[in-house]
C-alpha cells in the first residue's frame, strides 16, 4: 500500500470532499496524462467525496487534476493539486532537495538552489529586465531524482519614475476570440466595466482583460472565470438568501446571515479570536437551497492599539534616492508637516526643475508600516546662481583666422561677454553683450592670444571672469 504525503498545497489527499450543486459526475487525471482520464457518474447530493487510487503511480512528484459536472452540464473551473507519492521505507525517505527557476523563455539561464526544511523562498533579482511582461518558471526535484510539473508567475516590470504615468486605456475579450477584442478608455482613478453577454451561449467563459499606461507598458493579464444560465422560469430565479461565516476550519463557529435584495452587509467580530493569523470562510445560499463555492481570506488580528505617526520621508523632484527621513515622537494619529525648507542645490540643477520651480515630494507612515499617498507640491524659488560658461576654437595655431565657440549650462541666456588677451596682457572686452555664439577672430602673426568668456541668464546673474578658464592660441607665419 503506497503511502500518499501532500506537496505545497495539501496536507492530506486520500480524500476529495466538494460542495456540489446537484452533481452527477466528476472526472480526474494525473500529470498531462488527459488520455487515462477517469470519468465516474454519482448520485444527486448535496456533497461529493471521492477517493484516489496512486498504485499505479512512480515514486515522487505528481499532480492531480479534476473538475465537477452538474445536472445541467455545466463544468466547474479546473482544480489540480500537487502531491508527493513515496512507498520507501521512513529510514530511506524521498525528499524535495531542489528546486529550479528561470525568467521568460531563457531556458539556458536556469538557476539551481537546494532546499533545506519543508519550505523554500528564493529573492530574484528583476534589474536586468526590461520595463514590461515577464514569467517565471520553477519546479521542484527530489532525492530521486523526479521532477514535479513546471509552474509559472507572470510578472510586471515597470520602473518609469515619471509622476505623469497613468493608466489611459483598456482592452478585453471572452474565451480564446482575441480577433473580437473590445477597448474601452480610462479616464479616471477607477473605472468599471460593462459586458454584454447576450451573444455568448450558455455555459462556462472566461473573460480576459488588462490596461495599458501612458508609457504603451501593460498590466498583466486577468482572466475571470463566469457561468452564464438563461433560466426558462422566472419563478425560479436565483437569488441568495442567506450567507454563512466561521473561522479557522471551524465549522462550529459558524454564523448566518439574511441578505436583503442581493446586498450583504455583515459586521465580523473578532473579539473571541486570539492575536495572530486566521481564516475567515464564508459561502451563500440562494432561496432554491444551493450553496455557492466556500471562499476563504487570511487575515491577522493585531492588539486594539490606535495608529500614531510614526515617521515621515520627503524629497525633490525624483531624486527619492536622498530622500530625508525624519522619526516622529507622537502618540496622536494627525500629524502637521511645518517647516522651512530651501531647494537644495542638486534640486536645482538635476535636469528635472525648469523655470526656477522643483518638485516637493512627500510620505507618512504609521506605527503598523502603513504608508500614506505620495504628496507633492510645485515650488518656485528665486534663481541666484549664475550659469557656467565655455569657450572653445577651432584651430589651436593658426597664420590667418580662428572660429571661436562659446555656451552655457541654462537654457535660458540673455547674452554673453566675449574677452582676448595678447602675449600675457591683461583681458580686455571684445564682444560685449553678444546673443550670437559664435564668432571669427583675426589676429597677428607671431602674437599669442587668449580668449575667456562670461555669461548672463535671464534672471540677471552673471559669471564672473575667470583668467583661468581660457584658450590660447598661436599665429605663427607657416605650420
Amino acid at each position: 500500500m503506497k503511502k500518499l504525503i501532500a506537496f505545497v498545497l495539501i496536507s492530506s489527499l486520500s480524500l476529495i470532499s466538494i460542495q456540489a450543486n446537484k452533481t452527477v459526475k466528476y472526472n480526474y487525471w494525473f500529470d498531462q496524462e488527459r488520455q487515462k482520464e477517469s470519468v465516474v457518474t454519482y448520485e444527486t447530493t448535496e456533497s461529493l467525496s471521492f477517493a484516489i487510487t496512486t498504485s499505479d503511480l512512480a515514486d515522487g512528484i505528481h499532480q492531480l487534476y479534476f473538475r465537477v459536472q452538474d445536472s445541467i452540464g455545466y463544468w466547474s473551473p479546473l482544480y489540480s493539486h500537487l502531491f508527493f507519492v513515496n512507498s520507501l521505507p521512513k529510514n530511506d525517505e524521498i525528499r524535495i532537495d531542489k528546486v529550479e527557476y528561470w525568467l521568460d523563455n531563457n531556458w539556458n539561464e536556469v538557476k539551481t538552489e537546494a532546499i533545506s526544511g519543508e519550505q523554500y523562498s528564493f529573492s530574484l533579482d528583476a534589474s536586468v529586465l526590461s520595463d514590461g511582461l515577464h514569467t517565471l518558471y520553477y519546479r521542484a526535484k527530489d532525492n530521486e531524482g523526479h521532477y514535479s510539473p513546471t509552474s509559472s508567475w507572470l510578472f510586471f516590470k515597470g520602473s518609469v519614475s515619471d509622476s505623469t504615468r497613468k493608466v489611459v486605456e483598456g482592452e478585453y475579450w471572452i474565451d480564446d476570440k482575441y480577433d473580437d477584442i473590445k477597448k474601452m478608455s480610462v479616464d479616471k482613478e477607477q473605472t468599471s466595466l460593462s459586458i454584454d453577454a447576450s451573444s455568448v451561449s450558455e455555459g462556462l467563459h472566461t473573460l480576459s482583460y488588462r490596461f495599458k499606461d501612458s508609457h504603451g507598458l501593460y498590466s498583466p493579464l486577468q482572466t475571470w472565470l463566469f457561468l452564464r444560465n438563461e433560466l426558462k422560469d422566472t419563478a425560479l430565479i436565483n437569488i441568495a438568501e442567506t450567507i454563512e461565516y466561521w473561522y479557522d476550519g471551524d465549522v462550529s463557529t459558524l454564523k448566518t446571515e439574511s441578505v436583503n435584495n442581493g446586498i450583504v452587509d455583515v459586521k465580523i467580530e473578532t473579539s473571541s479570536l486570539s492575536v495572530g493569523l486566521h481564516t475567515l470562510s464564508f459561502r451563500a445560499k440562494d432561496v432554491l437551497g444551493d450553496y455557492s463555492n466556500t471562499h476563504t481570506w487570511a487575515f491577522i488580528k493585531n492588539e486594539p492599539t490606535p495608529l500614531k505617526i510614526s515617521w515621515y520621508k520627503y524629497w525633490w523632484n525624483n531624486n527619492i534616492e536622498q530622500a530625508t527621513i525624519v522619526n516622529i515622537e507622537t502618540e496622536s494619529p494627525n500629524y502637521v508637516f511645518e517647516q522651512e525648507l530651501i531647494v537644495p542645490d542638486y534640486a536645482r540643477n538635476d535636469g528635472f526643475s525648469t523655470n526656477s520651480t522643483a518638485r516637493f515630494n512627500i510620505v507618512f507612515c504609521d506605527d503598523m508600516g502603513h504608508p500614506s499617498n505620495i504628496e507633492w507640491a510645485d515650488v518656485s524659488y528665486p534663481d541666484v546662481i549664475p550659469p557656467i560658461s565655455t569657450i572653445v576654437s577651432d584651430k589651436e595655431q593658426s597664420n590667418e583666422s580662428i572660429v571661436l565657440s562659446w555656451s552655457a549650462n541654462e537654457d535660458y541666456i540673455q547674452d554673453y561677454n566675449i574677452y582676448y588677451s595678447e602675449d600675457d596682457k591683461p583681458f580686455v572686452l571684445w564682444l560685449p553683450n553678444t546673443i550670437s555664439q559664435t564668432a571669427t577672430f583675426k589676429g597677428q602673426i607671431g602674437k599669442i592670444y587668449r580668449f575667456t568668456v562670461t555669461a548672463r541668464d535671464q534672471a540677471g546673474n552673471r559669471e564672473k571672469l575667470n583668467e583661468e578658464k581660457c584658450i590660447t592660441v598661436k599665429f605663427v607665419d607657416a605650420f
